[in-house]
């Protein structure tokens, strides 16, 4: 990642000063850049198959190849999230997430991070706080465009706690999150790159928040997390 980022600082700077055709000339450069960069660590990992990398393998080792993807991903469609909502199943004693039956997590434009669309998409049940999970300094950089314009990439989830009877919208259904982290990484985008989504999803792995009991997860969440109102999470 620290080659990647030197390159395109390199490039960032000799892009400035081009017109704006040179500009765009330019900037599709660096992106065919990026996405030789992936194809040349892709064939480095060939012999690891995507469907044994889960996000407990992507949160606790290193995998360039992923982390190069995710990023040429949220360069080219930047200002999305991965909503998270979650629960405790008292019966079963287990935090639970909704997912969309294809097995793909719930993501959305940060401009679609308001409660009544959310309401809409995930559950009428969905309360007016929300949590983004992460590290400002590992799980957002700031990349600059040959026009000089400086542009932040997000990878922190939204997490959203929900009473254990909360309905959920159709195509949604709840699944452990233990069963969640098993599941084939390329399985959890769905529509969007299924890098990107790992690369988020990979922040509430490694954080360990579900191992915690629910007497106690508010309390983890505050350490962990920022707590935001919904119109501020796309802000």
């Amino acid at each position: 990642m620290e080659q990647l980022g030197s390159s395109d600082q390199v490039l960032s700077d000799s892009a400035k000063g081009l017109g704006v055709d040179e500009q765009m000339e330019e900037e599709k450069r660096q992106a065919v850049i990026l996405e030789a960069q992936v194809e040349v660590l892709r064939d480095q990992n060939r012999e690891v198959e995507e469907d044994t990398i889960n996000l407990q393998k992507i949160a606790h080792t290193p995998h360039a190849d992923i982390n190069a993807a995710a990023k040429l991903y949220a360069r080219q469609d930047p200002s999305k999230r991965i909503i998270l909502p979650y629960r405790w199943n008292s019966g079963n004693a287990d935090w639970e997430v909704p997912i969309q039956r294809s097995l793909s997590l719930i993501t959305a434009k940060d401009s679609h991070c308001e409660l009544e669309i959310l309401k809409e998409h995930i559950t009428e049940d969905l309360p007016s706080q929300a949590h983004v999970i992460g590290d400002v300094k590992h799980d957002t950089e700031e990349w600059e465009d040959p026009a000089g314009t400086t542009h932040m990439m997000d990878y922190r989830p939204v997490m959203i706690k929900l009473q254990e009877k909360a309905v959920l919208a159709q195509g949604l259904i709840w699944m452990p999150w233990q069963v969640v982290e098993t599941i084939p990484y390329g399985l959890l985008g769905g529509s969007e790159a299924a890098e990107w989504v790992a690369r988020g999803a990979a922040i509430v792995t490694k954080s360990d928040v579900f191992a915690w009991q629910l007497d106690y997860i508010d309390g983890k969440i505050e350490i962990l997390a920022t707590t935001v109102e919904w119109t501020r999470v796309g802000s």
